[in-house]
């Protein structure tokens, strides 16, 4: 699994489901948020590091 922002793998568990509603802390979030609003599919796995 990779992550939707910066395409590194993600170790199994440490994926972060994102479904309309953002984790406080995750390193992905602003990023995210900057291309969900651009007509990104409101799931991708995001990544707790970067």
């Amino acid at each position: 699994m990779k992550c939707f922002m910066c395409s590194k793998n993600i170790p199994a568990g440490k994926q972060r489901f994102l479904k309309g509603k953002f984790f406080d802390g995750d390193p992905c979030v602003k990023a995210y948020e900057a291309k969900a609003k651009n007509g990104a599919s409101s799931k991708k796995n995001v990544c707790e590091f970067c």
